[in-house]
């Protein structure tokens, strides 16, 4: 499974940020789509396109965890090392790709890899 996280990130990590496509909660929903042919965000892909729609869908959604928790249902959810994640990242609140116990979140300037985050959900593929 590490192997195809990191393919993932190899291969999308610089691809260009854009809301409603690849943001940071859309980039993770990608990897689970490409490992488990189900696309946990296809009934958000396309519909905004700005940072003020993103958060428009999160308001209406009770924000982001509980918007990726509603998303994730029927996925494994738990301490993973290797999965997808809601985590709590210098005082915000992101999507991003769990490999080897690292996030990996999806900026407007590539990738960004750290051990210091806190995990609010996670969930794995196996």
């Amino acid at each position: 499974m590490d192997d195809l996280v990191s393919d993932f990130i190899r291969r999308t990590g610089g691809d260009p940020w854009r809301w409603g496509q690849t943001d940071c909660a859309l980039w993770p929903a990608s990897l689970v789509a490409e490992i488990t042919g189900r696309d946990p965000a296809a009934e958000l892909r396309g519909t905004y396109d700005t940072a003020f729609g993103c958060r428009q869908v999160l308001l209406r959604a009770g924000g982001l965890a509980g918007l990726s928790r509603r998303l994730m249902a029927g996925f494994r959810t738990g301490e993973t090392e290797t999965g997808v994640a809601v985590a709590r990242l210098e005082g915000q609140v992101l999507c991003g790709v769990l490999r080897r116990g690292r996030l990996v979140v999806k900026t407007d300037g590539g990738v960004r890899m750290t051990r210091d985050f806190t995990l609010l959900t996670g969930w794995g593929f196996d």
